[in-house]
């Protein structure tokens, strides 16, 4: 067995493990990632982060005080021990996040400059922010600037590139309006633009994956090891002091002089985990994470050594269908928030607002159990206007149906006949819903009622961006699912992201980061990127302890 030393080992190479091996300036730190690319799930994100008072955007200086506000509203009242460990470590997140991205800007990252114009998911609450600003978007940038670690990034021209996320909502309804076919243009022009002022662009999450590790190549005292995995901790006298590793079939022993930080992500690809710890009526397959990854390795070793847990039946909730043309797992985020479409249940049934923050519409999916399926009702008008995944109003739907991944009929009655589903029932929901299009009021779940739902419509849409009737034939159908962008729950952590054993006491030399460690946001989603927010944050926080030396 081959042994090596290092100061700090970091296991995980996604936005929380390049994080925290960015800040370790000065000590030598080793990260290792089990596929042969870096990034993991990060890489496949929008790569948006959630930091209220970031100093990018210059927000006022109470933002901090007003998100506290709404991080305790989306919450709710915290009484159990767990959760008011999650609230202090929100109040450290709250006032180190910003020092974080400050920290980062100095290392050469670059964060779009124009504020986003994502509004916060919970817009009733105290404290919301409506106007954007506290979710930042990495700018572009090129990747072969990382010399010869480029290798470490999976790039690809396979899909259309966006410069930030909220694009994502203009590029789903390409013929909305003339004002959309124009905005669609200048996106593919900017796409060329980029394509040609520089090597090999890359965007969101590939953005923010390759500018991280381009600090890291930079500061000369990383190193990367791909294709290694960790097979369990060393302890010695209670403190962890390494790690057993499999390097492509040959085990590798790293001592550690100043800790191991676990940044693995959790357990959403795990479908045995899963079944125990969120039940019968989820499943990995809908999981918009890295294949390869995910398994719930943080979760063995901790688990091994006596570390405790929480929250370990949630999920980063996100509705997915599979891709009509492809077949591959997608978001419906974008498409459920559309006008001319309903999503009902195995009774044909409207049962939710298919335009609130994806988390809630995968809270309600899940209340229904296992044996409800779901599905998006659509009409010609929305397919004349919208992306439906990857199948654009241009393109021909025959292969989509031929694959029994999107159903199409002439009338409701036949559509429902198809699905399964109650053709009365799905008739009589059709009819209210076009009711209730007629005035642009939905009196049921109050679709389109806020700023966040409107912001995801369809602008062009009077007086509701998200209401639109469906009474233009062929009609179509759409499996979704109640999918997720990972697992929410993990090792119990402290201010300084170290594990805790069941009893709460510190286990010394071991951290842990992002989807490895429970969440702090243990309530509703507040905003877009806060889930990488606290990952980036915490990660940060626990390089700077370890660099520190302090126990």
């Amino acid at each position: 067995m081959r042994s090596e030393t290092c100061d700090i080992l970091i296991v995980g190479a996604g936005a929380a493990g390049l994080t925290a091996a960015a800040t370790s300036s000065g000590l030598s730190t080793l990260i290792i990632e089990k596929n042969n690319v870096v990034g993991g799930t990060t890489a496949l994100s929008g790569g948006t982060i959630w930091i209220p008072g970031n100093p990018v955007v210059k927000a006022s200086g109470n933002d901090g005080d007003l998100a506290k506000q709404y991080l305790d509203a989306t919450t709710g009242d915290t009484t159990a021990n767990q959760d008011a460990l999650s609230s202090s470590r929100r109040d450290i997140f709250l006032s180190k996040g910003p020092e974080m991205v400050s920290f980062m800007v100095e290392q050469g990252f670059r964060w779009s400059q124009r504020p986003s114009k994502f509004p916060d998911y919970h817009l009733d609450l105290q404290g919301a922010q409506p106007l954007g600003g506290r979710t930042l978007n990495p700018s572009v940038f090129d990747a072969m600037s990382l010399g010869d670690w480029c290798g470490h990034l999976k790039t690809t021209r396979d899909t259309p590139f966006v410069t930030k996320f909220e694009d994502l909502r203009v590029i789903t309804r390409p013929r909305a309006s003339l004002q959309d076919v124009l905005k669609n243009w200048w996106i593919r022009l900017k796409e060329k633009w980029y394509r040609f002022s520089l090597r090999t662009p890359v965007s969101m999450g590939l953005s923010l994956t390759a500018q991280l590790l381009h600090i890291c190549h930079n500061h000369g005292n990383v190193r990367l090891y791909t294709k290694t995995r960790l097979v369990k901790l060393v302890i010695e006298n209670g403190t962890v002091t390494g790690a057993i590793l499999n390097q492509s079939g040959s085990e590798v022993q790293v001592h550690t002089k100043r800790g191991v930080l676990l940044t693995t992500a959790g357990y959403s690809r795990n479908q045995k985990l899963r079944y125990k710890h969120i039940g019968k009526s989820t499943n990995s397959e809908w999981s918009l994470t890295n294949p390869r990854g995910d398994n719930g390795i943080a979760l063995r070793v901790g688990k091994s050594i006596d570390a405790g847990t929480s929250h370990l039946d949630k999920l980063w909730g996100i509705p997915t269908m599979r891709d009509p043309l492809t077949g591959a797992t997608a978001s419906a985020l974008f498409e459920l928030a559309k006008p001319h479409s309903v999503l009902v249940n195995r009774f044909g049934v409207r049962y939710l607002c298919e335009s609130q923050p994806y988390g809630g519409i995968v809270d309600s999916m899940m209340r229904h159990g296992r044996f409800n399926r779901s599905w998006l009702i659509l009409d010609q008008n929305y397919r004349n206007k919208y992306a439906l995944g990857s199948l654009q109003p241009w393109t021909d739907s025959e292969c989509a149906v031929s694959a029994h991944r999107l159903f199409r009929a002439h009338n409701i009655i036949e559509l429902a006949k198809q699905i399964g589903l109650n053709h009365e029932a799905l008739k009589h929901t059709i009819e209210k819903w076009n009711d209730m299009c007629k005035i642009g009021r939905d009196f049921y779940y109050k679709r389109g009622a806020d700023e966040y739902q409107q912001f995801i419509g369809d602008p062009s849409m009077r007086p509701n961006p998200n209401m639109g009737p469906i009474h233009t034939g062929p009609f179509y159908a759409i499996e979704v699912y109640a999918g997720d962008a990972g697992t929410r729950g993990g090792l119990s952590t402290d201010n300084y992201a170290r594990v805790l054993r069941k009893n709460g006491a510190v286990i010394p030399g071991l951290y842990a980061a992002g989807n490895a460690a429970a969440s702090i946001i243990t309530g509703q989603s507040p905003g877009a990127g806060a889930t990488l927010g606290p990952a980036m944050t915490f990660a940060y926080i626990a390089a700077n302890h370890m660099m520190s030396g302090t126990s």
